[in-house]
């Protein structure tokens, strides 16, 4: 009897219509972009041009071990030779893409 059952169930699932799941993709949508840190994740349409260019800049002050601040006596007994108390780092960041065919992107970018 339970097999009946579980049989008339399996087939009812198999049998129902799909018709819901059927959706025309469109790279507009909300999770039509790759998630944060994927690069390139579109293709560009035949003949189309895209450029970017992205700046950021870093600052760290200080010196610390884990979550402990240290002292610069203490880095230094630590055996480093120096200590870098300031840092600022800028990047300067181009990319371009091309599109080749509607399938196919050239990309290329550097800093």
């Amino acid at each position: 009897m339970r097999g009946t059952l579980v049989l008339t169930a399996a087939l009812s699932i198999a049998a129902a219509p799909v018709g819901a799941q059927v959706f025309v993709w469109n790279a507009d949508r909300p999770d039509g972009a790759s998630p944060v840190g994927i690069a390139a994740d579109r293709t560009l349409d035949k003949g189309s041009v895209r450029v970017g260019y992205r700046f950021m800049r870093m600052k760290a002050q200080g010196l610390k071990f884990g979550a402990d601040q240290l002292s610069d006596l203490d880095a230094l007994d630590l055996g480093f030779t120096f200590i870098p108390v300031r840092r600022t780092i800028d990047v300067h960041a181009v990319a371009v893409g091309i599109g080749v065919t509607d399938g196919l992107t050239l990309r290329a970018s550097g800093g």
